[in-house]
């Protein structure tokens, strides 16, 4: 707890992207379940949208990431969430690094002892960034391939209806 709460304000916008990052990982989670365990369901939306662009392979290509687009969307947000992980923990090493310099200018010193307290901080935030973009990126590849495979399915089993 002390580590997070030396890593300052930045901390509690890392905190709200990692909420972000969970909710949209378990939604996709329960999306791509669905895709298999309600099939039907699926390949009546994707049917739908078939219907209305017209036939052929790149047709039901379309319906089907249509189908999917919220599904896709979700996961595509990850790797958004990954790079912004990444870029606010940079942001803290720099707001710590500045902090440091305004504590050695409201001291009068240049010694390592104030400015370790702001190089502490930063530190924090940039590990912290780190820690939280790698599993994003993770989920993002692992999700994006599932839903491949899932839209692929569905595509396959398009074919077999019409």
């Amino acid at each position: 707890m002390q580590a997070y709460l030396a890593g300052g304000p930045v901390m509690y916008l890392l905190t709200i992207l990692s909420i972000v990052a969970v909710a949209l990982i378990l939604y996709s989670i329960f999306r791509l379940h669905s895709m298999r365990s309600r099939r039907a369901e699926w390949q009546e939306l994707a049917l739908a949208f078939l219907q209305e662009s017209g036939d052929g392979e790149a047709a039901a290509t379309r319906a089907v990431q249509r189908a999917s687009f919220r599904l896709q969307s979700a996961i595509h947000w990850l790797s958004r969430l990954a790079g912004m992980a990444t870029l606010l923990g940079l942001l803290g090493t720099v707001l710590g690094i500045s902090q440091a310099f305004a504590d050695m200018q409201a001291t009068g010193q240049a010694g390592p002892d104030v400015f370790a307290a702001g190089i502490y901080e930063a530190l924090h935030t940039t590990i912290a960034g780190l820690l939280l973009a790698l599993p994003f990126l993770l989920a993002h590849h692992l999700l994006r391939d599932a839903l491949s495979l899932r839209q692929l399915e569905l595509l396959s089993s398009l074919g077999k209806r019409a």
